[in-house]
Protein backbone atom coordinates (compact mmCIF):
# COMPACT_ATOMS: atom_id res chain seq x y z
CA UNK A 1 0.00 0.00 0.00
CA UNK A 2 1.49 3.23 -0.92
CA UNK A 3 1.41 5.89 1.84
CA UNK A 4 -1.05 9.01 1.28
CA UNK A 5 1.88 11.43 0.88
CA UNK A 6 3.33 9.68 -2.49
CA UNK A 7 -0.13 9.33 -3.65
CA UNK A 8 -0.75 13.26 -3.09
CA UNK A 9 2.12 14.46 -4.76
CA UNK A 10 2.00 12.51 -7.88
CA UNK A 11 -1.52 13.59 -8.15
CA UNK A 12 0.03 17.56 -7.52
CA UNK A 13 2.24 16.74 -10.23
CA UNK A 14 -0.55 15.03 -12.60
CA UNK A 15 -2.52 18.42 -12.44
CA UNK A 16 0.71 20.93 -12.76
CA UNK A 17 1.54 18.72 -15.77
CA UNK A 18 -2.34 19.64 -16.77
CA UNK A 19 -1.99 23.06 -16.00
CA UNK A 20 1.10 23.74 -18.37
CA UNK A 21 -0.65 21.48 -21.07
CA UNK A 22 -3.28 24.06 -20.99
CA UNK A 23 -1.58 27.07 -21.14
CA UNK A 24 0.74 25.39 -23.98
CA UNK A 25 -2.40 24.91 -25.88
CA UNK A 26 -3.86 28.90 -25.14
CA UNK A 27 -0.07 29.81 -26.46
CA UNK A 28 -0.30 27.53 -29.40
CA UNK A 29 -3.96 28.47 -30.16
CA UNK A 30 -3.33 32.42 -29.38
CA UNK A 31 0.06 32.23 -32.00
CA UNK A 32 -2.31 30.84 -34.72
CA UNK A 33 -5.30 32.99 -34.37
CA UNK A 34 -2.89 36.08 -34.59
CA UNK A 35 -1.00 35.69 -38.01
CA UNK A 36 -0.71 38.98 -38.84
CA UNK A 37 1.47 39.82 -35.93
CA UNK A 38 3.95 37.36 -35.99
CA UNK A 39 6.18 36.65 -38.91
CA UNK A 40 5.32 34.37 -41.82
CA UNK A 41 8.04 31.99 -41.87
CA UNK A 42 7.58 31.01 -38.09
CA UNK A 43 3.63 30.17 -38.29
CA UNK A 44 4.68 28.17 -41.58
CA UNK A 45 7.27 26.12 -39.70
CA UNK A 46 5.30 24.76 -36.74
CA UNK A 47 2.67 23.84 -39.39
CA UNK A 48 5.57 21.79 -40.88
Amino acid sequence: MPSPNSSLKSRFYVILIGIALGLLALAIKEMVSTPSEKPVSSISHLQR
